[in-house]
């Protein structure tokens, strides 16, 4: 019998496709997972601290546009409260205005999870997306201020380094994110300059132009 080894054995295994609507999934799992933390708030949503004694009233009281580009007495724009309280202000009853925040805020969190299941990261296992997107359902604080706009912002810095350090097919769609996430508050929008230098190593048009939007997002925050 020969040594040598086969040319079965030589060859490397090929990774097992995702299957189909694999990435839809983990997202509608993750939002579920995330909804059943706090399931009282389901029944009784609330606003949090400047969400709602800020944002919300900015929201209800001025035009679209003029509330969603809404600077608050810290001096920097938080996109994705005024665009939460907005749809809440402007969509909802009042008395059913906290579930704009409330479902924003959830989606934002479930971002990480679909991004992800959906990278274009062929040695990444069905498992492996599966166990990264729970691990980032860990992030939050404490449940008295868990899913709200105004700690989404923390959750947009996993989204940030996710954009960073993946890539996704035929996805344009990054670009418009990249220039919106920094825009959320000044944490994201500190990675810009890594985001610029990314595209100046890798010189791909889309990374380059991933970069430009990211910069210039954060220089609009």
């Amino acid at each position: 019998m020969s040594d040598h080894p086969t040319q079965a054995t030589l060859t490397p295994t090929a990774p097992q496709p995702l299957p189909r609507g694999f990435a839809v999934g983990v997202f509608l799992t993750a939002l579920l997972i995330i909804l059943s933390r706090e399931p009282s708030w389901l029944l009784d949503p609330r606003f949090w601290a400047e969400e709602g004694l800020i944002h919300f009233v900015n929201a209800f009281h001025n035009p679209v546009g003029e509330a969603l580009i809404y600077v608050n007495v810290t001096g920097y724009l938080v996109l994705v409260s005024n665009i939460a309280t907005v749809l809440a202000a402007k969509l909802l009853p009042l008395p059913l205005a906290a579930y704009g925040t409330l479902v924003i805020a959830a989606l934002v969190h479930a971002l990480p999870a679909l991004l992800i299941a959906s990278a274009k990261a062929p040695g990444w296992s069905a498992p492996q997306r599966i166990s990264l997107a729970l691990v980032t359902l860990l992030i939050g604080p404490s449940t008295e201020s868990w899913l709200n706009t105004i700690n989404s912002q923390f959750v947009l810095v996993v989204v940030a380094g996710l954009l960073l350090i993946t890539d996704h097919r035929g996805a344009w769609w990054r670009v418009g994110l990249c220039f919106l996430v920094p825009l959320a508050s000044p944490v994201p929008a500190f990675l810009a300059p890594l985001f610029v230098l990314r595209g100046a190593l890798t010189r791909q048009r889309r990374k380059i132009i991933e970069g430009g939007c990211y910069a210039l997002g954060a220089l609009c925050a």
